[in-house]
Order: C-alpha cells, then structure tokens, then sequence
C-alpha cells in the first residue's frame, strides 16, 4: 500500500486499445496497518473497486486523485471540464494581455525575514505592509508589521548595514518584483486554506507563507475572487486537494493553476461575469464602513469620553457634566449592536476612556447583509460554471435565480454533499 501516490502495474508491454479499462481497488480505511489492509484488500473487505479507462488515466496525469471518487463527483467534474476553460488565460502573460489587457502575476512571496519585521515603518522610504490573515472577514483588514521597499543593495557600512538588512530579496519562483507593483491583489494562506481575500494594499510576506494573485485589472481579480470563494471551487479543493487523515489543506500555486478552471465566456453570457464583479465589489465595501460614515459625530475640541449611551436615534456621548448628542444616519441597529460588542462588557460601558479616533474608526459591517450577497455570487458562478440559462439579474432576483440552481443536478451535491 502507498498511501501517499498512486501506483499503476503495468502487465503487458504493449499499447492499450482505446476502450481499454484498468481496474482500481480503493482502500476505505487509511488508519489499518499495512498486514490488516493487505489482509482485508485479499478478502474484499473495507475495499471500492471501480474500472477506469486508461486514455482518463493519460489525462489527468498531473492528478490521480479522481480515481477514488463516487460516480457523482466523477459525474459532476467530467461537466465541470466540459463547460470551462484552462486558467492560463490569466496566468501566461501572452494570453492576459491578449484577453484582458493587462498581466496577472501568481507569486509566493519573498525572501525576507519575517523575524525581522518592523513595528514602525522605516523612515524615508516607502514601507509595505506584512498582512494578518483574518478568516472573518475577505479582506486584508489586520497586519503584523512594515517592510521597506529596498531592491537593492548598498555598498556595506555602518551607515548602510540596517537597510542591506532589509533588503528584499527575490525567490528563485518570483517575476521579477512585479507582483509588489501591482495595485489589486486575491491573496490566500497556503496552510489552512479556508477563503481567498481581497486587497488593494501594498502588501508583502515571507516565502510561502502565503500565496497570491495580483494586477493592475481590478475587475478581473474580483472576478477570480469570486470563482476561487465559490462552493464550486471549495469542493474541487476539499475533493482533489485535501489529503486523508490529514486537517489543513494546502492550496498552492500549482493547484490553482492546474487543477482550477474559469467558465467560458461568450456574449451569452458576459452579463452575468459583469454582475458578479459588481455584487462582489458591493460585498467588499461593506467591509470599507466605519461608525464615522453613519454617525454624525460633533466638531469637538474633546478627544476623550467618560462613558456614551444610545438613545432613539442618537449615539450621546458624556463628559463630566457635558453632553453631546450625535444622530445616528441609517443602520440604527447595526450600529448599536457593534457598539456594545466592543464597548460594553456585562451590559456596562467598560471603565476605560472613550476616544474619538478610535471611536470612529471602529468598523461597521453588517456581516448578513454581506452573506446575502456572497450566496447570490456563488449562485451566479454556479450559473457560468453549468452554463444555465437565466434572463433576469438583480439581488432582488436572488430567489428565483436559487430556483433555477436548484433544478441542475449538481447543485445539492455542491451546497450539500446530496446526490
């Protein structure tokens, strides 16, 4: 048994006839040791068998993972590569210039020392920052620190030797800094991949800690976003990617290049490519909203609060005798329940100080309105990926368009493991 490959014996020297099969026996229970396993394979026991045309085998010799799969997964990515398209449209430069006007750069990070990264920015000098992933939000919204932009290196001194530390130094699967250059990113962690996020922040890590996506096309990167977070992709990984007993799944370059595909895209259907990248981007923003966009706050000397309340419509903030009531625009209950999450502690404002800034930079997302857009996406991915027919768009067509969803025979598999 070869837990970790598959193996092939070969019993004849000759070439297979086109409807040539091999027979493939899949062990159930990777936990058995190897005399129980051969032992139980002997007895047919805890054993699939299933015949596979060899020509598949040629296919997909990249990965022969596919040949422990059900007849519905089998069913549902022999459709899944019908309807779609090799991603190296946007990975060869050649074809992305041709289609879409621009570059695409996949790249793993650099050689820097992430030991080494600063907690203020290096002066006079642009820094980048180093990104935190955080699985509640799809954005870059936390970072553990800066990186200067140095590129190259100075002649060794005293004066010289802090910034030749900092130098970034180019990995042997970089382009070039191209990937730094950029202005959008889709970035993703390698270990653990749980969601891709988006950025539009100049960003940099150390080697594979993460991966990444970037180009100057905004557009097409939200598009990718979409496809890469979609429960159409999520299954591809879980399936194609996961390895057994194993939790964390690894999601590296080669992966996205070689095993994820993008619909076909022709005049039928190049609306609905253009409302998934407004519904994503209308997703993201909400990401952008802060208490200062829904309060209007006073124009006060006062940057410290003894304590605040909501009342009606008004967020009303005390110092010592002095009060000071600010109308709270839209999104009442939004806004009073993310301000007692972070400001209450036992239905109590917390003993500390209110401070303005902090106060208005606190972040606002109404993370179910998010979700009702992200599972309209998905159903519009799901729509390119089976090439369905659908006339009317709209977030308000949400429903109807499930509808049509649910009447293709891969959807429950997809959304619900349900064959």
């Amino acid at each position: 048994m070869i837990p970790t490959s598959s193996l092939i014996l070969v019993l004849k020297r000759q070439l297979p006839k086109a409807e040539h099969k091999v027979e493939i026996i899949y062990y159930t229970d990777s936990d058995d040791s190897l005399e129980i396993c051969l032992q139980n394979i002997s007895s047919s026991k805890k054993i699939r068998k299933k015949r596979i045309l060899q020509t598949k085998l040629a296919e997909n010799t990249r990965n022969w993972t596919f040949v422990k799969y059900d007849k519905a997964f089998t069913k549902f990515y022999e459709q899944y590569k019908k309807n779609t398209i090799d991603i190296a449209i946007y990975y060869e430069h050649r074809q992305a210039r041709y289609n879409f006007k621009d570059e695409f750069y996949f790249d793993g990070g650099y050689a820097i020392d992430e030991k080494k990264v600063l907690t203020t920015p290096f002066p006079n000098i642009f820094n980048y920052k180093c990104p935190h992933i955080n699985n509640k939000y799809w954005t870059i919204k936390e970072f553990n620190g800066y990186w200067p932009n140095i590129r190259e290196k100075q002649e060794e001194n005293e004066e010289n030797a802090k910034s030749n530390e900092m130098f970034i130094k180019l990995r042997q699967g970089n382009q070039g800094y191209n990937f730094l250059d950029t202005k959008y990113k889709v970035v993703w962690s390698y270990n653990n991949t749980k969601r891709f996020f988006f950025t539009d922040e100049k960003i940099i890590w150390a080697r594979n800690k993460l991966l990444g996506i970037g180009s100057n096309n905004k557009n097409e990167l939200l598009y990718l976003f979409a496809l890469l977070n979609s429960y159409v992709t999520s299954n591809l990984i879980e399936n194609m990617i996961k390895i057994e007993n194993e939790k964390a799944i690894l999601v590296s370059l080669q992966v996205i290049k070689y095993q994820i595909k993008v619909p076909k895209i022709t005049e039928n259907n190049l609306f609905i490519k253009e409302e998934i990248i407004k519904s994503v981007e209308k997703m993201l923003l909400l990401e952008k909203i802060k208490l200062n966009d829904l309060i209007d706050f006073p124009d006060t000397l006062i940057q410290k609060f003894d304590n605040m309340i909501i009342e009606n419509d008004y967020l009303i903030l005390n110092k010592g005798i002095k009060h000071y009531k600010c109308k709270i625009q839209k999104n009442i209950k939004l806004v009073e329940k993310i301000i007692k999450e972070k400001y209450t502690k036992n239905d109590l404002f917390n003993e500390e100080k209110i401070i303005l800034a902090e106060l208005k930079s606190t972040p606002i997302i109404d993370f179910e309105k998010q979700e009702i857009i992200k599972n309209y996406i998905d159903d519009l991915v799901f729509v390119l990926y089976f090439n369905l027919q659908i006339s009317e768009i709209g977030l308000n067509k949400a429903a109807i368009l499930k509808v049509i969803c649910e009447e293709n025979k891969f959807y429950d598999f997809l959304t619900t493991g349900i064959t």
